[in-house]
């Protein structure tokens, strides 16, 4: 499972994500890699960017990279790709989840915006309902 990790704020969940990494965490049996998508979105060739993002199964959007959701969005709108941000309107403009903080500090509170997750065939798990967490459905996607 490649996840693919794009700004510089990306910070605590990246590392989480490293360290269970590096103590061998593996998804359906699938050994779990980052790779680092900076570099790459700055590149002008789209066609470049979309052969990388198309090997990942989950991008990951630190709160300082949702001008590179924008920009992105175009290329993986369709794709079968997870996306991720604790950015505050990222379900709005067409990403999967959206974190947001919550001041309990017990449960984590996501958004998943069902009607992108239908459009490309990836469906949410009843497992992901069943994490410590507040979940909201958002039916619809801003209109373009």
């Amino acid at each position: 499972m490649l996840i693919g990790v794009l700004g510089s704020d990306s910070g605590p969940v990246v590392e989480v994500l490293r360290n269970w990494i590096d103590s061998g965490l593996k998804i359906n049996h699938r050994t779990v890699r980052l790779m680092e998508l900076d570099p790459l979105i700055d590149n002008p060739d789209s066609e470049t960017v979309a052969a990388y993002l198309e090997r990942c199964d989950l991008l990951l959007f630190s709160s300082d990279s949702i001008d590179d959701w924008i920009r992105i969005r175009p290329i993986v709108e369709n794709m079968p790709i997870i996306t991720v941000s604790g950015s505050e309107g990222f379900s709005r403009l067409g990403g999967f989840i959206e974190l947001l903080p919550n001041p309990v500090k017990t449960k984590q509170i996501m958004i998943v915006n069902m009607d992108a997750m239908q459009r490309t065939g990836v469906n949410l798990s009843s497992k992901m309902l069943t994490l410590n967490s507040i979940v909201l459905l958002r039916d619809q996607d801003t209109p373009r």
